[in-house]
């Protein structure tokens, strides 16, 4: 509803009056559980000191029916106690839907199932790291951590070999790698009930295309898939993230991020 109200220089209300009644809310439960939520809360504050980093998020989801059970932020921000000043933008800030980062390693397990679903490779399929250093003429090296011979495909993904997850990329082709992206949600938003969302970010596969202001888009170069293949030249949020991990784990169903388990209308005498 809305009430008007004017006030002397004090700002001390002298005339009040309702111009509009409004109407009664509804009763939200949301699908957070409080235990998990203040387990998430430690053991992200723990994580982020014990990595000596600026901040962190995390994402508990039930991946079955896209539940979240939990989701925090670190440093937090508590509106209750706190006063919002410009500085502390940062911390208002909802990390987990809003900011999105180079998945990194996490992209492997789509360019793995990519490979396995089109049928090009198996399991089993050996895959040549190149011992750690793979020379691409006229782009950047790729580079394992950790030097590796042939591996085969379950190797490839145990071992997190950047290489071996480049060359099933290159086998397979950017674009199929593209179509792969978007069928793990990379690129779009969830649509959680959550303001302030961000699709990450997925350039076009195609060059030539404009964003809303016409400005020419960034897009794939020829090179691009093998890069995106283990998590760079690409950016998702931790929630995007988890709905990726969850296809893999209920079995192939892209499921729908939710906070919100429902909405009740209460009755006039505040009953449900």
């Amino acid at each position: 509803g809305k009430m008007r109200v004017l006030t002397d220089s004090l700002q001390d209300p002298y005339v009040t009056w309702i111009s509009d009644p409004g109407e009664q809310g509804v009763n939200v439960t949301l699908t957070i559980h409080n235990v998990i939520q203040h387990v998430a809360e430690r053991a992200l504050e723990e994580g982020v000191h014990d990595a000596s980093a600026e901040h962190g998020s995390v994402v508990v989801m039930d991946p079955s029916n896209g539940e979240v059970l939990a989701l925090a932020n670190y440093p937090n921000f508590d509106p209750s106690v706190e006063k919002p000043t410009p500085d502390d933008v940062k911390r208002r800030m909802n990390t987990a839907v809003q900011a999105p980062c180079e998945p990194g390693s996490v992209m492997k397990m789509i360019t793995v199932s990519m490979g396995l679903e089109t049928g090009k490779f198996t399991p089993e399929t050996p895959v040549f790291c190149e011992n750690g250093h793979f020379a691409r003429p006229g782009r950047r090296p790729i580079h394992d951590i950790h030097p590796h011979g042939t591996l085969d495909v379950a190797g490839v993904l145990i071992k997190s070999s950047n290489i071996g997850v480049a060359k099933i990329s290159i086998a397979s082709g950017p674009e199929t790698l593209y179509k792969y992206l978007k069928k793990f949600g990379i690129g779009d938003k969830t649509h959680i009930e959550l303001p302030g969302e961000t699709g990450g970010i997925l350039w076009p596969l195609e060059c030539g295309a404009k964003n809303s202001k016409g400005q020419p888009m960034p897009c794939w170069s020829s090179s691009s898939h093998e890069y995106i293949a283990f998590g760079h030249e690409v950016g998702a949020t931790a929630l995007q993230l988890a709905r990726a991990v969850s296809v893999v784990a209920n079995g192939g169903m892209l499921v729908s991020p939710h906070i919100v388990l429902k909405k009740e209308r209460p009755h006039a005498d505040g009953t449900i």
